[in-house]
Order: C-alpha cells, then sequence, then structure tokens
C-alpha cells in the first residue's frame, strides 16, 4: 500500500508532547480492545519517541486488526519513501482482510491530530465500531478457526498450503500424491460413513450402546407427541433438544415435569428439524478430544477449565475406544459427569454426543499452551515430512527447454515419474497433459 501526506494532512509531521501521547494511549484503550498489546503504545515515551508517530500508530493498529486472521501475521513493513508519500506491506491471506485495515487504520489516524477532548466519547464509540467493522469484514474472508490452527501447524512442520476456494474453507497441505485437504478437523481421513454419524446421533450412540459404553439414551422423534411418548418411557431427568447441530441452542436439561417437558419440546421443535430426548445426568459437561485413537485434551464445557491432567484413565480409556468403534480419526467426545477424575465405573457418568468436526477453540481457550494440531499434523504427514514434490527450476535465454527435457529424461530414466512444464506445453512422463506456454509451471 501507498499513502501521501499534503497540505490538509500531518502523517508525517505530526508529535505529540507526553501529555498528548498519554492522552491518546488512554483513548485508544477504550476505544480499541487490546490496543495496549502493541509495542508502540506500552508507554507516551514509545510513542513520543517514534520517527513517524502517525505512520506507526497506523502500521500497528493495521496489524492489530488483521492478526488473528492470517497464518503468518506479521508487523507492517516500511519499504520506500519518496517526497510525501511512503510504500509498506501488510501481510494477509486475503485481500479484503488487509484492505478493511487500512481503511480503518488510516481513517483513525487522520483524525487523531484533530482530536476533540470534549467529543471524546462519541468519537470512541465511533472508532470502536470501525474496529469491530474492520474485524468482523476480516473474519468473513478468513480461514475459520480450527483450520486456521492446523494450517499454522503445517506451516511450522514446513509444508505448503493452498487455498481450495476463495473464501478458503477448504485447504490443501502438500502437493501432488502426498497432498491432504482439510475443513476445519475433517481431513481426507475422514470417511463419509463418520460423517453420517455425525449427522445421525442416535445412531452414533446406538452402536456405542451395543458395545456396552455408557451413554445417555437418546432416540429421535419426528414430532412432540412421539417426543412426550419417549419421555414417557425415559422417565425424568431429561434433556430435549433439536435434531441438529445448533451450537446449543433449543437445548433444556434436567428437566422433572411434565410442564417443563411440554416447554422444552415447544422450543426445540421451533427450530424445525425434529426433536431428540435423551437421559439426563448429573455433573457437568465435558469435551474430550480424541486425535488417532489418543486422548489430547479435556475441557470442562461451562469455564472453559482444562482438565487433561486431571481425567481419570478409565474416562480416558472410554473416550479412545467410542472414537476406534465409530472409526473416527479425530473426534470430540462429550461427556457429562459428577466428577472428572473419577471412574465411570464409580460415579454415575455418560457419554452424551460424539462431534467429528469439533472446534479446536475452547480447548485452546481453556489452555493455550496444550499441542492439539501437532497430532492431526504428524498423522496426516509422518515422520517430519514435509509434504513437498521436488523441483528443479531452470532459467536463462536460450535453450531452457532442452536443458529441461534433458534434466526429466536423466530423472526418468533413474525410475521417477516425472512432470516436466516447458513452452510447449506439461507432460506426466510421456503424456503431454497440457498444451501452450507453460514455461512458469
Amino acid at each position: 500500500m501507498s499513502i501521501s501526506d499534503d497540505e490538509t494532512t500531518t502523517l508525517f509531521d505530526w508529535k505529540p508532547d507526553r501529555e498528548e501521547a498519554a492522552y491518546l494511549i488512554e483513548f485508544l484503550g477504550k476505544s480499541i480492545p487490546f490496543s495496549a498489546d502493541t509495542q508502540l503504545l506500552s508507554s507516551p515515551e514509545t510513542l513520543c519517541e517514534a520517527r513517524l508517530p502517525l505512520v506507526a500508530l497506523f502500521s500497528s493498529i493495521a496489524s492489530l486488526c488483521v492478526r488473528d486472521y492470517c497464518l503468518q501475521p506479521a508487523p507492517v513493513q516500511l519499504f520506500g519513501r519518496k517526497n510525501n508519500r511512503i510504500s509498506l506491506f501488510l501481510a494477509c491471506d486475503h485481500a479484503a482482510i488487509g484492505s478493511s485495515a487500512c481503511e480503518f487504520s488510516l481513517a483513525l489516524v487522520n483524525a487523531i491530530p484533530a482530536l476533540d477532548r470534549r467529543k471524546q466519547d462519541q468519537m470512541g464509540s465511533h472508532f470502536k465500531k470501525g474496529f469491530q467493522k474492520a474485524r468482523s469484514l476480516a473474519g468473513n474472508h478468513a480461514l475459520d478457526h480450527s483450520t486456521r490452527i492446523l494450517v499454522r501447524a503445517a506451516i511450522q512442520q514446513g509444508i505448503p498450503h493452498y487455498r481450495m476456494t476463495g473464501k478458503g474453507e477448504i485447504v490443501q497441505l502438500g502437493q501432488g500424491v502426498f497432498r491432504k485437504r482439510i475443513s476445519g478437523v475433517l481431513t481426507d481421513d475422514t470417511s463419509g460413513v463418520v460423517t453420517r454419524l455425525q449427522e445421525n446421533k442416535p445412531l452414533a450412540m446406538q452402536i456405542l450402546t451395543r458395545n456396552k459404553l455408557p451413554v445417555a439414551g437418546v432416540q429421535a422423534a419426528p414430532s412432540i407427541e412421539q417426543a412426550k411418548k419417549i419421555a414417557r418411557e425415559m422417565g425424568s431427568p431429561l434433556v430435549v433438544r433439536p435434531n441438529a447441530e445448533i451450537v446449543g441452542k433449543g437445548v433444556t436439561l434436567n428437566i422433572n415435569s411434565q410442564g417443563e417437558l411440554d416447554s422444552a419440546l415447544e422450543t426445540a421443535a421451533s427450530f424445525g428439524h425434529g426433536l431428540l430426548v435423551e437421559r439426563y445426568i448429573q455433573g457437568s459437561d465435558y469435551r474430550l478430544l480424541v486425535v488417532n485413537g489418543s486422548l489430547v485434551a479435556a475441557t470442562m464445557s461451562e469455564k472453559p477449565v482444562d482438565v487433561t491432567d486431571e481425567i481419570h484413565p478409565h474416562n480416558s480409556r472410554l473416550a479412545e475406544r467410542a472414537t476406534r468403534i465409530l472409526g473416527m480419526d479425530v473426534a470430540e467426545i462429550i461427556f457429562q459427569s459428577p466428577d472428572i477424575s473419577c471412574s465411570w465405573r464409580e460415579v454415575p457418568g455418560a457419554i452424551t454426543g460424539v462431534n467429528s468436526n469439533p472446534e479446536l477453540q475452547s480447548h485452546l481457550a481453556a489452555n493455550p499452551k496444550r499441542e492439539l494440531a501437532g497430532p492431526m499434523i504428524r498423522k496426516m504427514f509422518p515422520e517430519n515430512s514435509d509434504g513437498r514434490i521436488p523441483t528443479v527450476g531452470i532459467t536463462g535465454s536460450v535453450g531452457k527447454t532442452t536443458t529441461s527435457r534433458m534434466v526429466a529424461d536423466i530423472l526418468s530414466q533413474s525410475g521417477k515419474n516425472v512432470a516436466l512444464s516447458t513452452t510447449l506445453g506439461a507432460w506426466i512422463g510421456d503424456e503431454q497433459v497440457m498444451q501452450g506456454d507453460l514455461a512458469g509451471g
């Protein structure tokens, strides 16, 4: 991006004194969440001593707007200045993410020299809305949180990544025959049958019941009348919820009377997906994350609190066994228990749900240092593989195609399956797969 200064602005010349800097830091702290995270706003002296305070502030705020949505967040870099124009680079994963951040940041710094303290509440509210709008727009074009966590872990292992769609709902990790595609924590290894089980909670619970695992006996009902019949057979206490994943909406717990049941059924039925009735288990709700057959995190849902180190071995093995029975490579077992540190064999506890595409955010909120993505990446790319196809690049003025064909032939004779891309087209082995000038690969 380029920003310029002219007679109507003071981006380059404005210098605050200590009192102005202190007031500005206080004002921004009220208007923009976590603005204090930036080194520039750590103290009035730091802001005063900046070479170009408003440009530095612009860079800091823009970086704050996009950092949570970027796979490799980095500070804004100034790489050129000529007369009254400077050039800067902001790393982001989508043009719209960077554009929204820059527009908001520029509007903010243009207003700062003329900041009227008598209108600080009004201006603070205006900038707070602007910041939220920029963040919301960035979030709309960013990878979802779980996908972002996995891709960041892949980058640390040197694995290349490619967005498959504009919004980045599906990401390819690795190249060619080594590639893996992910969406959230769903991967190429997640079977269609597992996805169907995710969509059919009663069936998943029936499979676990047949294998003698403790579950809250959930049953589906297409109507309120059918749900009432199931409820009478189950007895209280009960849980009623819509027959769909709607992030906890429409759920009523610990139903013990006919009036409570009628109200709960009306609420759940309003979502239009049918009804689920299940036995209510006393205690807290825990989310047990299992990757490749091993428990990697356990979190109390209500808080969230990391209880991975407190979970009883019987409970962790129960979660691991449930995922193996259902054939899930990554899954979150929802487990209800009065005390996670006590075995389900000793205190009443039961599996109340299974999620094959869990959100990792709650586990990270409970313990940001807990490694979640590493086991998933290592499963897809074992033994620190980087998923890359070895590539030879040949450049020059004359003879590039001939040289490329010679190199490809040498590699082919050593037994390798070779792809070749030249000004004449592209080949895989002896088969031409594309025509035209494809020298750029």
